[in-house]
């Protein structure tokens, strides 16, 4: 998961502290804004996730639902968007009130 985060990360990045990579949407935090990750993966020509990539985000996905659905006793469990990755840099200041944790 690390690595997918990186990668889709490596093309943005916020002004302030937090840089968010959020896959259902494609937001990536950019600057002050948002931009559509996908968007930047061809301005960028850096191929995007690949197959093995998506395979291994949908296995921990599948894992996280089985988990919660035996822990509290139900099936047919579907998880909420957004779900999303966050960098923080410690050694750079909000930006926006947005960048403030």
């Amino acid at each position: 998961l690390r690595a997918i985060a990186a990668r889709g990360m490596a093309l943005g990045g916020g002004d302030g502290g937090p840089t968010i990579l959020d896959l259902q949407s494609g937001a990536l935090s950019w600057r002050d804004k948002f931009i559509d990750v996908w968007a930047a993966f061809n301005a960028s020509g850096t191929p995007p996730f690949t197959t093995r990539d998506v395979a291994v985000y949908a296995d921990v996905v599948r894992r996280i639902r089985s988990l919660a659905e035996s822990t509290f006793g139900v099936s047919g469990l579907h998880l909420t968007a957004p779900t999303f990755f966050s960098r923080h840099s410690g050694d750079r200041p909000p930006k926006t009130r947005h960048d403030e944790y």
